[in-house]
């Protein structure tokens, strides 16, 4: 049992050997979501939330505070089935009352929902970070990825890797998130 949750202890072996809670692990969160994460906090300057929970309501994947905007990761692998676009839909219309912007990015194959963000089929993290920024007003690049936003992704799959309890991305890296912003933005001139 884990000491700090008192809940029983899971054994991650997918890449190492780890042993933790799953609250410790995080494990909600997919490889995706960090990844989307840390290509947001480039595009916007903000450092998005994994799992943030309000009140009764279910966690959503990303939270932007600034924004007070929660944003939900739909692949289509995952929400195909008719039962699981029942439960999105509760899940939106809960979520809005908890905060200011609900949005959900959606894989085109997947019925509509209020706040959807279409993306194209097995749409990538660049593909995804890009429509989210572009939907809450940020300008992003066109066309292939920057090593910046490769960068920015690799960062991500280390966040995932790691899986911290409660991870924030880029919460403790401000003076790193500051310099990739402004060459960031120096690119985009």
């Amino acid at each position: 049992y884990c000491r700090e949750h008192f809940t029983r202890v899971v054994r991650n072996t997918t890449k190492y050997t780890v042993v933790a809670c799953s609250t410790c692990l995080n494990n909600g969160t997919s490889r995706l979501e960090f990844q989307i994460a840390s290509l947001i906090n480039l595009y916007t300057g903000m450092a998005p939330t994994l799992q943030h929970v309000v009140g009764k309501n279910p966690p959503v994947d990303l939270y932007l505070e600034d924004l007070d905007t929660a944003v939900q990761i739909d692949p289509h692998y995952f929400h195909r089935e008719p039962s699981r676009f029942e439960s999105d839909e509760r899940v939106t219309s809960r979520l809005h009352s908890a905060y200011t912007q609900v949005l959900r990015l959606r894989d085109v194959r997947l019925p509509e929902i209020g706040g959807t963000i279409p993306a194209p089929a097995n749409f990538d993290a660049f593909t995804g970070a890009r429509l989210i920024a572009a939907a809450l007003g940020f300008t992003t690049p066109k066309g292939a990825p920057t090593e910046i936003e490769r960068d920015a992704k690799r960062l991500g799959d280390i966040a995932h890797d790691a899986r911290g309890d409660h991870y924030q991305i880029g919460a403790d890296r401000g003076h790193h998130r500051a310099e990739r912003r402004g060459q960031y933005e120096a690119a985009q001139e």
